[in-house]
């Protein structure tokens, strides 16, 4: 115990003492799309980067600058169990799904090359970065998560298709974005958005609305969850009006 205590004590110690890395300076991964296909790189957060988030942001929220006192230490790793709690960091990683769809694209670019992308529940942005090197025309990343969106222009520039990514900050849950009800999306990437019962429909309503009749839902889910291909099927029941299932693969 105190052992993990003297750790916990030097990571707060550390964080205060530093500034959030930009993500220009965090680590690049590069994921292999196959044979005579480019490299897709992306940059990802540190393992530590959420946490040293909640350490600066707690200390902000009680004015603290250090934890040397016992109670402004307690006090401090309070909030930060808090912020924990509050602020999930799915977003900081690249999940198997993303990393296939990506790798679908790449390994098919007829699917994106030339058209208008849309990028729903993004993350770090694997597939819309992606798209863009399969030679999209246009690509519009969202997220709820401001950092994650960072990341993904980040590596979009890594990749040199900045000119052909952008991001907007936006909770799929809350009405469209001017911005984006207005362009005309021809493909819509979704890659592990379903894994809440609910986000079916959700995804479904979205896919109807903004996706142009001749254009395609390309979608990306684990099935390795607890709920298997559930929400999956689910998603293409809410579909089935409107799109023409075109086929499924395993990736």
């Amino acid at each position: 115990m105190a052992a993990s205590s003297q750790r916990g004590r030097s990571m707060v110690l550390s964080a205060l003492g530093s500034t959030t890395p930009r993500p220009s300076e965090c680590e690049t991964i590069a994921i292999d799309c196959g044979a005579g296909r480019p490299l897709l790189r992306m940059r990802t957060p540190n393992a530590d980067f959420a946490t040293s988030c909640h350490i600066r942001q707690a200390a902000r929220n009680l004015g603290v600058t250090d934890s040397s006192s016992r109670p402004c230490d307690s006090a401090l790793r309070a909030e930060i169990q808090r912020l924990s709690e509050a602020d999930t960091t799915y977003w900081s990683e690249i999940w198997p799904a993303g990393r296939a769809l990506a790798h679908a694209l790449l390994a098919a670019p007829a699917l994106v090359s030339g058209r208008a992308v849309l990028d729903l529940g993004a993350g770090l942005g694997a597939p819309g970065v992606g798209a863009a090197l399969a030679g999209a025309r246009s690509v519009v990343a969202t997220d709820i998560e401001p950092r994650a969106l960072a990341f993904a222009a980040c590596s979009a520039e890594d990749n040199g298709v900045s000119a052909a990514l952008r991001t907007v900050a936006w909770d799929w849950e809350r009405p469209v974005p001017a911005e984006i009800s207005r362009a005309r999306i021809e493909v819509l990437l979704a890659a592990d958005v379903t894994y809440l019962p609910e986000h079916a429909a959700h995804v479904a309503r979205l896919a109807r609305a903004l996706v142009r009749p001749d254009g395609l839902l390309i979608t990306a889910q684990g099935t390795d969850r607890t709920y298997g291909t559930a929400h999956f099927d689910a998603l293409r029941a809410q579909l089935a009006p409107s799109f023409a299932l075109l086929g499924a693969v395993d990736l």
